[in-house]
């Protein structure tokens, strides 16, 4: 918790001091504001479907597994370069790494500062998104405690990928410079998303043609993409209490349990690998400069205020 202060100090002086607070009250309005103009384009949008026909339906929770596949990714993205700034290029690195903390409390603060840095805006701004199905499907009460569990494990679990290899790449291909690393991460991130949008089959949900017969085309809808990533049990989870008001168990277990252990994963690769990607990841002032000696010969004056102000 004594890591956590100067991130808590920041944020009450950013956000709950004298006249900053009138600002906070503006932003939040406007966040409200946001927040049901997303629930009612998302209602109109998703009735559209809902209102057509079975095809319909079945659109709509395509288009619902697609929205927590593209959330994942770039919560993924985001949760790295934030991992590259706060792990290896943050000011506060040479005062908190030379002093004798492990390494395990060291990740879990940078865990819990990155995650509330790159996901409380997704996190916020999906809840209007998929709370509108709810509306839409006539879900109970219980569909939201659901909801905050899939989207929180979804959030989490991007975190703890994203820290994790942050900590591989730099450790296997040390950046030297900023622009390198957001290189990287930039042409991952977009092989990443095109895999997904590929995976996902988004040219079938228009071109039923392509199909033999009608039914073969609604099997194919209805076929999960990328049942092994979290978003996919997010979705199954949902989905299936959305159609049939039941729970799917194992969904919530591998919700509830995957950000654990990756957290745990995350910690055993911080206490292993940082040190050598941190020291590689230095920089110098590069090119060539020859030093001089230059005399250094205090007044005994000077000699005392220096260390009366150190101590």
């Amino acid at each position: 918790m004594l890591l956590l202060q100067p991130f808590l100090h920041s944020i009450r002086n950013r956000f709950f001091r004298g006249k900053v607070l009138l600002r906070t009250g503006a932003i939040l309005i406007f966040g409200a504001v946001l927040f049901a103009g997303l629930y009612f384009a998302s209602l109109r949008f998703i009735s559209y479907f809902h209102g057509q026909n079975e095809l319909g339906i079945i659109l709509s929770l395509k288009i619902f597994q697609m929205a927590w596949m593209i959330m994942f990714s770039m919560l993924l993205f985001s949760s790295m370069v934030s991992a590259v700034s706060s792990l290896y290029l943050s000011s506060d690195n040479e005062i908190l790494y030379s002093a004798p903390i492990p390494e395990r409390q060291l990740f879990g603060m940078r865990f819990l500062t990155s995650f509330l840095y790159t996901s409380w805006m997704m996190v916020i701004f999906s809840l209007p998104i998929f709370g509108a199905y709810g509306t839409i499907f006539h879900a109970d009460i219980l569909y939201y405690p659901l909801l905050m569990l899939a989207v929180l494990s979804t959030a989490l679990t991007a975190n703890a990928v994203g820290l994790a290899a942050t900590i591989l790449l730099v450790r296997l291909f040390p950046a030297k410079q900023t622009k390198d690393i957001a290189v990287y991460l930039s042409m991952l991130f977009g092989i990443l998303l095109y895999l997904v949008i590929r995976l996902m089959r988004p040219e079938e949900m228009a071109d039923p043609d392509r199909f033999p017969d009608f039914i073969e085309y609604l099997s194919s809808m209805q076929t999960p993409a990328l049942s092994l990533l979290p978003p996919a049990w997010a979705n199954q989870l949902l989905n299936v209490y959305l159609q049939d008001r039941l729970i799917d168990w194992t969904a919530v277990g591998l919700l509830l349990l995957t950000p654990i252990v990756l957290y745990w994963g995350g910690e055993w690769l911080m206490e292993r690998f940082f040190a050598g990607g941190f020291s590689k990841a230095q920089e110098s002032f590069g090119g060539y400069h020859t030093f001089t000696p230059k005399p250094y010969h205090p007044s005994p004056l000077l000699r005392i205020f220096h260390k009366e102000a150190k101590l």
